[in-house]
C-alpha cells in the first residue's frame, strides 16, 4: 500500500503536471528549426548556453528565495515569467528579441519543474514507494509527451510555428489558477541556510548522490543533443516532412508512456535501480551509435531505431529519478536543485560539444549524421558511474 501525506494535493501536483507537459513537450522539438530562421548554428548553440547559464544562476540562488518567498509564490512567478517568454516568441520579430525571449523561457521553464518536484517531495510520506510515486508521476507526464508530436504535426502548416507556441501557452492559464488556489497552503520552506558550498562538498563525500548525479548528467546531455539536433537532421538532411516527423516522434517516444510505471515499481519491490539504469545505458549506447549507419528514408527504420534509444533512456530516466529521491527529502532543496540543474548544464556542454565536432567534420568533409555515432560512444560515461552506484536492493 502506498502511504502519502496529502493524497488531494498529489492529485493536483499530477494535474499540474499534465498541463506543464502539454505547454512544454507542444514546442520543445520546434525551438531549433524555428530559432534556425533567424541564428547561424553556432548562434542557435549561445542561446541555449546563455539560458542555460542563467537557469544555474537561478538555481544557485534557489534555497535563499524559497526561504524568503516559500515554493508556492516562487513556483507562480516562474510560471508569469514562462508566459511573457512565449509571448515574446510568438509576436517577435528581430533576431534579439526572439533570442531574449527564448533565454527567458530556457531559464525559467525548468523553474515550475523544481517547484512541482517540491510539492511532490512534500507530498510523499513513505520513501520506499517513491519509484511508484514518481513513476506514475512521470508516466501521466510522458503521456503527453507521446501525443505532443503527433499535434504538432497537424498544427504546424508551411512552419507557422507561432501557431504552435500559441496552443503551448494557453496550457499556462490553467497551470497558474491550479497551483494558485489547491497548492497554497503547501509551503515547503528550508530550516537552515544552505550554502552552495556545502551542498558541493556533500556531492562529493555522499557516493550515492555524487554518482546518480553524474549519471543523470550523462542522460540530460543525452537530450540536450537529441532535442536539439535531431530535428534539423531529419527534417534538413533525410528530408522527412514535420508530419512524418510527428509521427517518428510519437513512436519514438512510447517508452516513456510504457515503461517508466512499471519499472519505477520493480525498482521499488525487486531489483533496485542499479542494474536497470545499466542496462538502460548500454541500449542507449548501442543504439545511437547506430543512427550513423542507418541510410534509407524509411519512416518505420528511422521510428523503429529512435524507440531504442528512449527504451533505453526511459530505463534510465526513472531510475536515476527513484534513486536519487530515495536519498533527499523536500527540505534538501539544494541537492534538489543540484540534481536539476543536471538539464542546463548539459544544455551548455552539448552544444559547445556539437558546434565544435560540426567545425571539424566540415573540415574532414564527414556527415553531419556521424555526431550521433560520438553521441553513443559518449553514453558509456553512464554505464561507468551507474556501476559505482550501492544499489537500494
Amino acid at each position: 500500500m502506498i502511504h502519502i501525506t496529502h493524497p488531494r494535493r498529489l492529485t493536483v501536483i499530477y494535474i499540474s503536471n499534465l498541463l506543464l507537459s502539454f505547454h512544454y513537450f507542444l514546442i520543445i522539438y520546434i525551438h531549433s528549426s524555428y530559432l534556425g530562421t533567424f541564428f547561424t548554428a553556432s548562434g542557435l548553440a549561445l542561446l541555449y548556453i546563455f539560458g542555460s547559464v542563467m537557469n544555474i544562476l537561478i538555481f544557485i540562488n534557489l534555497p535563499r528565495i524559497l526561504d524568503k518567498i516559500g515554493n508556492h509564490k516562487f513556483t507562480l512567478w516562474a510560471i508569469v515569467l514562462e508566459g511573457v517568454s512565449i509571448v515574446g516568441l510568438i509576436l517577435g520579430t528581430s533576431w534579439y528579441f526572439i533570442g531574449l525571449s527564448f533565454i527567458l523561457h530556457h531559464a525559467v521553464v525548468s523553474m515550475i519543474l523544481f517547484g512541482l518536484d517540491i510539492f511532490l517531495e512534500g507530498a510523499t510520506k513513505n520513501e520506499a514507494h517513491t519509484g511508484t510515486i514518481r513513476g506514475i508521476y512521470l508516466t501521466l507526464s510522458n503521456i503527453t509527451l507521446v501525443f505532443s508530436p503527433l499535434i504538432l504535426g497537424l498544427l504546424l502548416v508551411d512552419d507557422n510555428f507561432w501557431i504552435v507556441y500559441l496552443v503551448s501557452l494557453l496550457f499556462l492559464f490553467p497551470l497558474f489558477f491550479t497551483i494558485k488556489k489547491y497548492l497554497k497552503d503547501a509551503e515547503y520552506k528550508t530550516t537552515e541556510k544552505v550554502r552552495f558550498l556545502k551542498i558541493f562538498s556533500e556531492f562529493n563525500t555522499r557516493r550515492d548522490v555524487h554518482g546518480i548525479l553524474i549519471a543523470h548528467l550523462v542522460l540530460q546531455f543525452f537530450y540536450a543533443w537529441m532535442v536539439i539536433y535531431m530535428p534539423i537532421f531529419l527534417h534538413q538532411y533525410v528530408g522527412f516532412s514535420w508530419q512524418d516527423i510527428g509521427v517518428i516522434f510519437t513512436i519514438m517516444l512510447l517508452p516513456f508512456m510504457l515503461f517508466e510505471l512499471p519499472i519505477g515499481t520493480l525498482a521499488d519491490k525487486k531489483y533496485g535501480e542499479k542494474e536497470i539504469l545499466i542496462i538502460g545505458f548500454t541500449i542507449m549506447a548501442v543504439a545511437t551509435f547506430s543512427i550513423t549507419l542507418l541510410h534509407t528514408k524509411t519512416l518505420l527504420a528511422w521510428a523503429g531505431l529512435l524507440f531504442l534509444t528512449r527504451v533505453g533512456a526511459s530505463f534510465v530516466e526513472i531510475t536515476s529519478e527513484s534513486y536519487f529521491f530515495k536519498h533527499v527529502n523536500e527540505k534538501n532543496t539544494g541537492l534538489i536543485s543540484l540534481f536539476r540543474m543536471t538539464k542546463p548544464i548539459a544544455y551548455i556542454i552539448a552544444p559547445a560539444v556539437v558546434v565544435s565536432t560540426l567545425y571539424f567534420f566540415t573540415i574532414k568533409n564527414t556527415p553531419y549524421g556521424y555526431i550521433f555515432s560520438i553521441l553513443g560512444v559518449l553514453m558509456l560515461v553512464g554505464i561507468r558511474y551507474g556501476l559505482k552506484l550501492k544499489d537500494t536492493k
